[in-house]
């Protein structure tokens, strides 16, 4: 790259260093993070160093490490996205209303708030897109691919901190209970956006007369109850914990029910509308 030193000659015993890929540890933010880079390390004696421009690759790395694990946008999905939209730095700091060094910092790898990362879901995602780098980043499928077997692994596991005489995933396409339960997972998967950056789900959801529910509802109920949640992901210890709170919140089926149709994102948009995962900022219910 423009700028970089291409060679180093070691202090110790004026050898020439030679350009390796290394792995470097650092802890941020209290997490211990381990990611590749290139550095310089002597042949003869094995001291290495980075130079000013590697040590900042590197610094950009961890921090965007730090981002994946937190569920954050990383550096290279901001400059990506908001290259697609064409928008300058200076256009993308006046539509979230921050400092255009703001933007400039957070692409070149200091860590936003979630609040901030929040702003930037809103301004950069209202639209679907897939693309290596960016791994299909949304705020209609809460930054997750849709998988339908976690959301049945998800179904299960409410199941089992529920009461219920009847199970959410009963065979029978036609009956209340799978209507309620997606009432359950809409309010786990904003939750888990909310919280964690990404929905547990990945699901899409509309505005239909019997309230929020899964998009394509009909098309997808079936697959749900036949899918082999053993090939899901696992949930993680925090979307389990969130998992328990909402059924803490809706021990009773008619309660989580009533409380998402009474839900203002919900009665503020015409039928057939998708509701975007930033409203999970304006949910009342929980």
């Amino acid at each position: 790259m423009d700028g970089d030193i291409l060679e180093m000659i070691c202090p110790n015993d004026r050898t020439r260093m030679e350009a390796v890929e290394a792995a470097k540890t650092e802890r941020i933010r209290g997490k211990e993070l381990t990611v590749r880079a290139e550095i310089f390390k002597c042949p003869k004696c094995d001291y290495s160093e980075p130079t000013k421009e590697q040590a900042a690759r590197i610094q950009i790395k961890l921090a965007d490490e730090y981002r994946k694990g937190e569920g954050l946008l990383t550096s290279n999905q901001i400059r990506e996205c908001r290259s697609r939209l064409s928008l300058t730095q200076a256009e993308l700091a006046k539509k979230i209303k921050v400092g255009l060094v703001s933007i400039k910092r957070w692409e070149k790898g200091v860590i936003q708030s979630r609040s901030m990362d929040q702003l930037l879901r809103k301004q950069l995602f209202e639209f679907s897109f897939d693309t290596e780098e960016t791994n299909c980043f949304s705020i209609v499928n809460g930054n997750r691919l849709f998988s339908i077997e976690r959301t049945k692994l998800a179904l299960k596991k409410i199941e089992s901190f529920l009461s219920m005489t009847e199970p959410l995933l009963k065979d029978d396409i036609q009956n209340d209970k799978m209507l309620i339960a997606t009432k359950y997972l809409w309010y786990m998967d904003f939750i888990a956006f909310n919280e964690l950056g990404r929905s547990i789900t990945g699901a899409t959801y509309a505005v239909l007369p019997y309230g929020p529910q899964l998009n394509n509802y009909r098309d997808l109920v079936g697959h749900i109850q036949r899918a082999d949640d053993s090939l899901a992901e696992p949930l993680t210890k925090d979307e389990v914990k969130i998992i328990e709170s909402v059924a803490k919140k809706f021990p009773e089926p008619q309660m989580v029910y009533f409380a998402a149709n009474e839900e203002r994102v919900c009665k503020e948009k015409q039928y057939g509308s998708l509701i975007p995962y930033t409203d999970a900022l304006q949910l009342k219910g929980i």
